[in-house]
């Protein structure tokens, strides 16, 4: 049976940009094109499980659906198809209390019966009342997303057996697919922006080397400047001067780089 690859791209309401979009994948199977009908509808109902528990300032903006190949452990899409998304998140906004929403990841797990399970993060579901400090320092979960238990035990039995897969990587059986069989939170992470990174060419510039090379400097000119701006003010306050504005050039480039999809 084919395998297909689902994308969910979102959006914190309100902010434009590639830089502030972010997606999550899924595995499907379906004996239907994929220009059929039956497969938009098993995409639909991956879109309405999550936003069953996303919080209502996150938009859904697309889902894009490929081929997938099967004998890899990355994805080799010969065809694409597009489908636009309106409205947000359905989980109710909290008025109280501060909102996680680019910070703080929900991990799910998504159990198979045989092979390897998968695990899966998501952005935009996690509050300040859902979440306490654990005795190491790290996130705990005090309760669960709005809507979580409800529309996870709803995917799997409205999807049907056999139509959501685990990731497309190989086992020690050399099978690459394994149904999602249970859906469960695992817990929470810190959220660390992810680059898709670009093929270097020849004659090009390899953009993952830029971005890291950006990234780097950025962070260190950033502490840099926030030290001499607080503790080390009195000490040297000229280089918090001349720290800052590199800074400051130097995240607005990188983001300029993302935005524009690597392209120098």
């Amino acid at each position: 049976m084919p395998l297909y690859r689902v994308k969910i791209y979102k959006s914190f309401k309100g902010r434009a940009g590639a830089a502030n979009q972010w997606s999550n994948e899924y595995a499907i199977e379906s004996n239907d094109a994929l220009d059929g009908s039956a497969i938009v509808t098993a995409v639909m109902k991956l879109v309405n499980f999550e936003k069953g528990f996303h919080l209502q300032n996150i938009n859904f903006m697309r889902a894009v659906l490929s081929t997938y190949a099967r004998e890899s452990s990355r994805s080799d899409p010969t065809a694409f198809r597009v489908i636009e998304l309106t409205g947000t998140g359905g989980a109710d906004l909290p008025t109280t209390t501060e909102t996680n929403i680019l910070a703080i990841c929900l991990r799910v797990k998504f159990g198979a019966v045989t092979g390897r399970g998968g695990q899966k993060y998501y952005r935009g579901c996690v509050t300040e009342a859902m979440v306490t400090a654990g005795t190491d320092g790290a996130p705990s979960l005090v309760s669960p997303p709005y809507g979580f238990d409800a529309t996870a035990g709803n995917l799997l039995t409205q999807l049907g057996t056999g139509v959501l897969m685990t990731p497309n990587t190989k086992d020690t059986s050399g099978e690459t697919a394994h149904e999602v069989t249970a859906i469960s939170i695992s817990g929470l992470s810190i959220h660390k922006t992810h680059v898709r990174r670009k093929k270097k060419d020849s004659g090009g510039v390899d953009a993952s080397t830029v971005i890291e090379t950006l990234g780097s400097l950025a962070v260190g000119a950033a502490s840099v400047a926030a030290f001499f701006l607080s503790d080390g003010a009195s000490a040297a306050p000229e280089i918090a001067v001349a720290a800052r504005p590199i800074a400051s050039r130097i995240i607005t480039a990188l983001r300029t780089f993302i935005e524009s999809g690597g392209q120098l």
